[in-house]
């Protein structure tokens, strides 16, 4: 039969009731088989529920894994830059204290690495007083400059620092 759409419905009838198609050796399902029919759904429910719960934690912590990758890698990269900063201050710092030290032992340097009202003769820092002291007042006069009196220990010494020398006239520190 054709309806207004154009289609053809077909239906067909059996002659035999449904029972007739059971094999006689083969007898109706008992309750019991009913029962644990039941109970095995049951349970493949249950497992399809908690297969579905570990699948969306296992995304979750793929997800929160991904992130923490992400930082470390953040972090690793923060401190590889951290690293060649350090390197270049290093260098940096190497390079001013050789240049500190080539000035420092500059005999002709106008550079002046005593402090005011001193003289520099080599490496060496001199101050004079004109105030006359016994040696011990001297002494502490020249401790409370974080200096101390100066004692000449060799005639090329001596040679050496006679052009600051005024004799009988100055109390000197070094």
């Amino acid at each position: 039969m054709e309806n207004e759409d154009g289609c053809t419905t077909i239906k067909f009838y059996s002659q035999t009731p449904a029972s007739a198609f059971r094999s006689p050796e083969c007898p109706s399902p008992s309750p019991q088989w009913w029962l644990i029919a039941v109970i095995l759904e049951i349970l493949c429910l249950v497992l399809l529920i908690t297969a579905r719960v570990f699948d969306a934690n296992s995304s979750q912590l793929s997800c929160l894994e991904a992130r923490e990758y992400d930082n470390l890698t953040q972090q690793r990269e923060n401190l590889k830059n951290l690293t060649q900063q350090l390197e270049h201050l290093q260098a940096q710092n190497l390079n001013l204290s050789e240049a500190v030290q080539q000035l420092a032992s500059y005999r002709g340097s106008k550079c002046r690495l005593c402090p005011d009202k001193w003289l520099q003769h080599g490496e060496d820092c001199f101050h004079f007083s004109n105030e006359f002291k016994i040696w011990q007042k001297s002494k502490d006069y020249c401790s409370s400059l974080a200096s101390k009196l100066l004692q000449i220990d060799s005639k090329e010494e001596l040679v050496n620092i006679s052009f600051f020398f005024n004799t009988g006239k100055h109390n000197s520190t070094r």
